[in-house]
C-alpha cells in the first residue's frame, strides 16, 4: 500500500515505503530503446527512398553546367550603350521611311504618319457580312445611325438595328 503525505498526520512516515520495481523500470527502458531504433532506421529507409526518386526526377541543383550549354562569349555587352543607340537608330529609321518588307510577295514598309493618313483618307476595311459575298465598303464612322440628332446628342432610337439590316 502507498502512502502519501496525508498518512504523515495520521502518525504515518509521509513517504513511499515500497521501492519501485526492478523489473518495470527495466521493461521501461529497454521498450524506449527499441522503439527508437525501430524510429531511426524507419527515417533513415524513408530519407533512402526519397533521396532515390529525387535524383531520378531532376539533376543535381549544385552540379556546374558544362561548357556546352553556354551561350557563345562575349556573354556580356562590351558597349551597351552605343549598341542602345545603334538600335534605336535603326528602329527609327524603320518607322520613318519607305522600304521593302518581302521583295518577292510585293510587302513594302510605310511610315507611321503616312500609315495614319492613309487609314483616315480610306477607312479600315470591314469584313463581309455572312450572306453576302465580295468586299463590302468600309466603314468610316460617319453613317447616318451614328449621327447625333440636334434635340438630343444621341444617336437615333433604333439606329443599330438599321445598319445591321441589308440595303435594298
Amino acid at each position: 500500500m502507498a502512502h502519501g503525505p496525508e498518512d504523515k498526520a495520521n502518525g504515518g512516515p509521509g513517504y513511499e515505503v515500497e521501492d519501485a520495481s526492478v523489473k518495470e523500470v527495466a521493461f521501461t527502458g529497454i521498450s524506449l530503446a527499441i522503439g527508437t531504433v525501430i524510429v531511426c532506421f524507419a527515417v533513415a529507409g524513408l530519407l533512402k527512398v526519397m533521396t532515390a526518386s529525387d535524383s531520378v526526377r531532376q539533376a543535381p541543383v549544385n552540379q556546374v553546367p558544362s561548357l556546352e550549354s553556354f551561350p557563345p562569349g562575349p556573354r556580356l555587352q562590351e558597349k551597351p550603350w552605343e549598341e542602345l543607340q545603334a538600335l534605336r537608330k535603326h528602329e527609327e529609321q524603320a518607322l520613318t521611311t519607305y522600304g521593302w518588307v518581302n521583295k518577292d510577295s510585293g510587302k513594302v514598309r510605310v511610315p507611321v504618319d503616312r500609315a495614319m493618313d492613309l487609314v483616315i483618307q480610306q477607312g479600315l476595311p470591314a469584313r463581309a457580312a455572312s450572306g453576302e459575298t465580295g468586299a463590302a465598303a468600309p466603314k468610316t464612322g460617319h453613317e447616318e445611325s451614328n449621327v447625333p440628332t440636334q434635340a438630343t446628342g444621341f444617336p437615333a432610337k433604333g439606329a443599330r438595328a438599321r445598319t445591321n439590316a441589308p440595303k435594298q
